[in-house]
């Protein structure tokens, strides 16, 4: 069984650490230890990730306190396959270059050298300065894979996941971990003929916020006029509300049950997003709402009517900004 030692420092990149991480666990026979800086942990929310810290360490087999430097991982007897730091903030990487082990992330780094096990840091920050050039130089010239999380085209990425499919699939290549993550280059002529293939489209998004620990996603897509939105979020998402508005404007909400004797109550946020989308409406709207968060407190029933509004502004930019030029419609003739 493979170990693989995963850092997740406060650099602005949190996605790419996770999806790291569940890439990993969805491997066969692969044990996963996890430790996060305090502002990797803050980053969960100011970057928008969906993920609670308690579904971050779900993913991971042993998670440490960077704080623990008698964690098993800070030993150079401990046995691994190889340790990523993703993203790597500039102060990790000049921790490391120095020898500098004032947290469990740099001293992992440092055994993992020592021990001559393989270290991938991937470091996100730019501009980079001759400082951070050279401490990057330093990581190198001691057999460091320094792998920066810059984007390929010539595979025709079409959303964010693509770009950061491909630069996990190559961070997973170095750990020797087979992979279809993303489309491999073949030749010239294979990669002319998908780029006549793949169309321009705007018939899709995402939009995320968070507010007191938790995240609210619109995930919308569209079909000639119409449009289906998805509202989900907290501990447990899930469909539970069902709003819809139809080409007069008008407004019905139908709840399913949540438990005995009891019904979803998302009804009030689907409706509010629907008064608030109405108007950029070209034709008729489904919105779905399923938005739970464990143990909820009065601050995050406001927090969630604010998200709720944050991101019905967000839709309605999106949906003036993306028209739809409607699909001419003919209907079989009745007989007489």
């Amino acid at each position: 069984m493979k170990k693989i030692i995963v850092g997740i420092s406060g650099a602005s990149g949190a996605i790419y650490g996770l999806r790291l991480l569940e890439n990993l666990q969805a491997q066969k026979d692969i044990e996963i230890h996890l430790v996060m800086s305090q502002w990797a942990k803050e980053n969960l929310s100011i970057e928008a990730t969906g993920y609670s810290q308690a579904q971050v360490n779900s993913l991971a087999d042993f998670v440490y306190s960077d704080n623990d430097m008698g964690a098993k991982i800070a030993s150079g007897s401990f046995q691994h396959s190889g340790m990523v730091i993703i993203p790597a903030s500039m102060k990790t990487v000049a921790a490391i270059a120095t020898g500098i082990d004032d947290n469990l992330i740099a001293r992992s780094a440092d055994v993992t050298l020592k021990e001559k096990r393989p270290l991938i840091v991937v470091p996100r920050e730019t501009p980079l300065s001759t400082i951070h050039l050279r401490n990057l130089l330093t990581l190198s010239e001691m057999n460091v894979d320094v792998i920066p999380p810059i984007p390929a085209f010539y595979n025709q990425p079409k959303t964010i996941d693509d770009l950061i499919d491909h630069t996990i699939m190559k961070i997973l290549d170095h750990l020797h971990i087979n992979n279809d993550l993303a489309p491999r280059w073949k030749s010239l002529p294979d990669a002319k003929k998908r780029s006549r293939l793949i169309p321009v489209t705007s018939k899709n998004h995402k939009f995320q916020v968070s507010e007191q620990g938790f995240t609210m996603t619109v995930l919308v897509s569209r079909e000639n006029l119409d449009v289906l939105v998805q509202l989900i979020g907290g501990d447990v998402p899930h469909f539970g509300v069902v709003s819809t508005i139809d080409n007069t404007g008008k407004i019905e909400t139908h709840a399913l049950p949540s438990r005995a004797g009891h019904v979803h109550q998302e009804g009030i946020l689907t409706e509010h997003l629907a008064n608030i989308i109405k108007p950029a409406l070209q034709g008729n709207a489904i919105i779905t709402g399923g938005v739970h968060v464990n143990n909820i407190t009065p601050e995050q029933i406001d927090a969630a009517t604010s998200m709720t509004e944050a991101l019905g502004e967000q839709l309605v930019e999106w949906l003036r900004a993306n028209p739809v030029k409607p699909l001419k419609i003919s209907f079989a003739r009745q007989p007489h």
